[in-house]
């Protein structure tokens, strides 16, 4: 079976989520990228079951959403999921690379960050895990 079959297509496509629950980090690596763009659709009903099992990921996930996050070209819906809905999972403790953008986005954010209120909810992420 092809390893991208099992990222959902639709908000209802639950066809292979527990199967993703059963994968290591080598093995669900190459869809990671597509698994994390899914979070962006907050309403769909499988969000929350994606989000789940990026949060197993956290190690071989930290690098890519680093760039999301960094990334002029991101979708600020993207952004806004990451650090609102998957981030919250995470142990961002020590984390330098991610706790310096967080404070970037919410110093200087851009106007797409400051619409897309991606600012807003970085703030309440540091604030609620207690980094100055």
């Amino acid at each position: 079976m092809d390893i991208k079959s099992y990222v959902p297509k639709d908000s209802l496509d639950y066809e292979h989520i527990n199967e993703l629950f059963t994968f290591d980090d080598e093995k669900i690596k190459p869809i990671l990228p597509d698994l994390l763009d899914v979070i962006r659709y907050t309403d769909w009903s499988v969000t929350e079951g994606v989000l789940q099992v990026l949060s197993m990921h956290q190690k071989a996930l930290l690098p890519l959403i680093d760039e999301k996050l960094k990334a002029t070209y991101t979708d600020t819906s993207l952004k806004y999921a990451i650090v609102a809905y998957l981030l919250p999972f995470f142990d961002i403790e020590g984390k330098t690379d991610i706790i310096n953008e967080l404070k970037r986005i919410v110093s200087s954010p851009t106007k797409e960050e400051t619409d897309g209120e991606v600012s807003f909810a970085a703030k309440e992420l540091l604030k609620d895990d207690r980094i100055e």
